[in-house]
């Protein structure tokens, strides 16, 4: 049996499924594979394609952390339609992130292995989500994962770029301003607060007078978008990275390796992205709690 597996959704949920994915091949010692992964244009966050995951990852570090772990193009010519069961089509798509499939899932979550295990086929393409039907994932262990994780040759490259330019110390904030956050924030009633940035570079009460790099999309728009008062070439005090030609999704690993370097970190807690560095840095630094920012709710 060998397991064929996707992920799904932004950079953090991609990490989700990553490590649900490690601890269930290594506990039921089943080789398996990543084949691939979602993306979306730097200008449109609702969208998602899907790629090659080596596009965005380096998957050469599964061979420290996984025996189990093989290539997908080691095996990508052996998978015909006769040795091969698509688990994914038959048993998950079209039922994932509604509500009234979420009691089906918590039975598949039990039956998984079974299943698996008496599929007669060789190759078994489990696909996408895993960690909605695993019940695998936790912050801290995602925490210790985040240490194996090895970004694209081309994000690398990226990265490399701006620790040239960067100064050996300086905060970080992850400004969550996209729209794609909004359906699921209108439905559970949850503030979405966005300050605009210099009221949130003003009033975030860092420790010190570092400048401060801005982890999100399109910075180079916020004025236009009526979140920044100034062109982003007037502040001193802002750090951004330098001009790419990233996705959206690539564009916020290479924000992460970035800000995982950060003497002070800030976020919105609603995000994966914020919840990881927070554990990372050992804080729980939210702007969106701060009493100081609580009228920016733009869902009023």
């Amino acid at each position: 049996m060998f397991l064929i597996f996707n992920l799904l959704g932004g950079f953090t949920d991609q990490v989700k499924d990553i490590l649900s994915i490690n601890k269930f091949t290594i506990a039921n010692k089943i080789h398996f594979s990543i084949r691939f992964t979602t993306c979306r244009p730097i200008d449109n966050p609702c969208h998602f394609n899907q790629y090659n995951a080596e596009e965005m990852f380096d998957m050469s570090m599964f061979c420290s952390i996984n025996e189990y772990f093989i290539p997908y193009s080691e095996i990508s010519e052996k998978i015909t339609q006769e040795n091969t069961y698509d688990f994914y089509m038959e048993k998950v798509n079209g039922k994932l992130f509604k509500p009234e499939w979420n009691q089906y899932f918590a039975k598949l979550y039990s039956d998984i292995l079974n299943i698996l295990y008496n599929c007669e086929k060789e190759y078994i393409i489990v696909g996408s989500a895993f960690r909605h039907y695993s019940g695998m994932d936790n912050l801290l262990e995602r925490k210790d994962l985040m240490k194996h994780l090895k970004p694209s040759q081309k994000i690398l490259d990226e990265l490399n770029k701006n620790r040239a330019v960067l100064p050996k110390h300086y905060n970080c904030i992850h400004y969550r301003y996209e729209k794609d956050w909004i359906p699921c924030l209108t439905r559970s009633n949850t503030p979405y607060i966005v300050p605009p940035i210099d009221v949130l570079i003003k009033d975030t009460p860092f420790k010190n007078n570092y400048k401060i790099y801005i982890c999100c999309s399109a910075i180079e728009l916020l004025k236009e978008r009526g979140m920044m008062q100034n062109d982003l070439q007037t502040y001193d005090t802002i750090l951004t990275k330098l001009p790419n030609n990233l996705n959206y999704d690539e564009n916020g690993f290479l924000d992460y390796l970035i800000a995982v370097n950060s003497q002070e970190f800030y976020g919105n807690n609603i995000s994966g992205f914020t919840s990881i560095l927070n554990a990372i840095h050992g804080t729980n630094n939210n702007y969106n709690k701060l009493k100081i920012f609580e009228g920016y709710n733009i869902l009023k």
